[in-house]
């Protein structure tokens, strides 16, 4: 059978529509749980995967005080080839106040346009991050409190994540507006 699938940043995470076609053989290689979304395909590998893996790795001190993840979250489009229209838009988080910045994958989607669902595409991501905000995360032998720190996109990504028609699109009336910042009266 063929299918589609991706390594993500040299890693051996394959991302694909049908859990046969990831070969048992490799060691690294495991279950993913895709879901179908409109226009393509989305994997949460999840935000408390990826702190608790840079714990293991000894990335963060268990001996800070006080015991608190702060996660800055980017999303970002870009695409795969020039040659077709697919591209990736990957969730990634960085744990702010590490000595060695490691971003991780929190999810990732695939298709030949961007996710046409804005709240199916974070859907995941949004519901295990109030889960940690709300009871924390086991870290070792105990519970630090977790709090998204800022998200990071450019402009039209920006726009995307709100769900606003465009990043330069200024409607008055009923409709959304694209700017996000108060607009400053320029100064003569």
């Amino acid at each position: 059978m063929v299918c589609s699938f991706w390594c993500v940043f040299g890693c051996a995470w394959c991302f694909a529509a049908n859990s046969a076609c990831i070969s048992s053989k490799t060691p690294s290689a495991r279950n993913l749980n895709v879901k179908k979304i409109p226009e393509g395909h989305y994997c949460h590998f999840g935000v408390a995967n990826g702190i608790q893996n840079l714990f293991q790795q000894r990335y963060i001190n268990p001996y800070q005080d006080p015991k608190e993840i702060l996660l800055q979250i980017n999303i970002d489009g870009l695409p795969l080839f020039k040659s077709t229209d697919y591209q990736l838009w990957p969730i990634l988080g960085m744990v702010i106040g590490l000595r060695v910045k490691r971003p991780s994958v929190i999810g990732l989607y695939g298709g030949n346009r961007k996710p046409s669902d804005v709240a199916q595409y974070l859907e995941d991501f949004v519901k295990e991050s109030q889960c940690l905000e709300v009871n924390g995360i086991n870290l070792g032998s105990s519970v630090w409190v977790f709090k998204i720190h800022s998200i990071m996109c450019d402009a039209p990504a920006r726009s995307f994540v709100r769900n606003t028609k465009g990043h330069t699109v200024v409607v008055h009336g009923s409709r959304r507006h694209g700017c996000h910042r108060k607009s400053r009266a320029r100064k003569k």
